[in-house]
């Protein structure tokens, strides 16, 4: 199989093949510090503190999440996937000095999110349907920002997020037919479509291109001195976007410098010995080696159902329209990816049909966990409580009602296939949803 880190040579549109296309740019990956990490994690832990309790209207739920297409991979492949960070330029005749010279290829990176994907059931999260409208609050870009040194005096740096909404069948927002034939990846029986935005190129230097959505909203994030202590800045529109049921988000984000532009004498360094012109870099978690080829962030293939969740990057073959014949159709879209994916999340609120209704994660605990089989599910309130455990693939696996008196129930599932499991308990007052693993 070739690599799929930009540009997947098996690629097609409709029922078209892709030919002839050229080798992948290359960029470099900088491994975090072990300082670097510490403080990556510590902004993942805090993420994951308990939630408010949302308010329960009749049957239905006001859920608020803070929702990430790469958490779900990292909870299906932890062992495997690790978070590094690479340049992002404003123009790919950038060059950069690192282990060598070559120009950045990267200078744009996106995400479509799909927030009914099963996977966010699999991690715990609320879940959405397609029937659900929802509100998008805020947005979080995983960035590694260096201000600007005394050397070079730059200042004025942007980061510009575009924000775009449509269904999967709006090729006015999307690339739409995009995909992965049958049999490009194990254990793929058919074809796989995915949903990259739909960007409009210029050959001009500088900044030049955007995304063609029409109902995007640009939001251009002035960065400073304190966007240099935290590897997520938060990017919230001018109000709340309303989204329709079914309907997918799509961001762009790309670096504007507060400096004039020349291509052809502007280095980056990551040393730091040097001005560092470029002064951001996007953070993403990538494979287990470079040669390891896994589609980590296709959920439609590893969790067996539908999403149009994908990574995108954006290189100068797309920007600059240099695909030529029957390759055209590249040209105005950000290439997907499936074995990196960038760290971009999204909090949203929604009156799910779903019906969960969490009080906090104290209310009711489940251990041990992991488990070889052996489940104690402890409760704050004696009563009666309906139990489901849901598999990977998103299937229902076991279901029980049981009156809880002693506060604590036992269960067996060493009989159920090694792998991570969702449990949903929900009793009069009290409802959860955990994530345990089966050893």
């Amino acid at each position: 199989m070739k690599r799929v880190v930009l540009l997947p040579c098996i690629l097609a549109v409709f029922s078209l093949s892709a030919q002839n296309l050229p080798s992948n740019p290359s960029f470099v990956q900088e491994e975090f510090t072990a300082a670097e990490f510490s403080k990556f994690q510590s902004e993942i832990d805090q993420k994951h503190s308990p939630r408010q309790a949302n308010a329960l209207q009749g049957t239905e739920a006001i859920i608020g999440q803070r929702m990430s297409h790469a958490e779900i991979a990292v909870s299906q492949f932890a062992t495997y996937l690790r978070p590094v960070f690479t340049p992002v330029a404003p123009d790919s005749n950038y060059v950069q000095f690192l282990k060598g010279t070559s120009n950045i290829n990267i200078h744009g990176f996106s995400q479509t999110f799909d927030p009914t994907s099963v996977g966010f059931k699999i991690v715990g999260q609320s879940n959405i349907t397609a029937q659900d409208d929802y509100i998008l609050d805020t947005i979080y870009v995983g960035v590694r920002y260096r201000t600007a040194s005394l050397e070079t005096g730059l200042t004025g740096d942007t980061l510009s997020v575009a924000i775009f909404t449509g269904t999967r069948f709006d090729n006015s927002v999307w690339r739409v037919g995009i995909g992965y034939a049958p049999n490009t990846f194990p254990s793929q029986p058919s074809r796989i479509n995915v949903l990259p935005p739909k960007y409009m190129g210029n050959p001009a230097f500088g900044v030049p291109g955007t995304i063609a959505a029409p109902n995007k909203i640009v939001v251009k994030y002035a960065l400073s001195a304190k966007d240099t202590a935290v590897n997520f800045i938060k990017i919230v529109p001018p109000s709340p976007i309303q989204v329709t049921g079914g309907h997918k988000v799509g961001v762009f984000c790309s670096f504007i410098p507060g400096y004039t532009y020349d291509p052809l004498s502007q280095l980056y360094y990551v040393s730091g010995a040097k001005a560092d012109v470029n002064n951001l870099s996007w953070l993403y978690y990538a494979p287990r080696s470079e040669t390891d080829e896994t589609p980590y962030f296709l959920e439609a293939l590893q969790l067996g159902a539908a999403s149009e969740g994908i990574s995108s990057i954006l290189f100068s073959r797309t920007r600059y329209k240099q695909w030529q014949g029957q390759n055209a159709f590249r040209n105005d879209y950000v290439a997907p990816v499936t074995n990196y994916g960038n760290l971009i999340e999204f909090y949203i609120r929604a009156s799910t049909s779903v019906g969960l209704h969490e009080t906090g994660l104290s209310d009711i605990t489940i251990y041990p966990n992991p488990t070889n089989g052996k489940l104690n599910i402890q409760v704050e309130e004696s009563g009666r409580y309906d139990l489901t455990i849901v598999n990977v693939q998103g299937q229902t696996v076991l279901t029980e009602s049981a009156n809880i008196l002693d506060e604590n129930w036992a269960l067996d599932i060493s009989h159920f296939p090694k792998g991570l499991y969702v449990v949903n308990l929900k009793g009069k007052n009290h409802s959860s949803q955990s994530k345990v693993m089966l050893n």
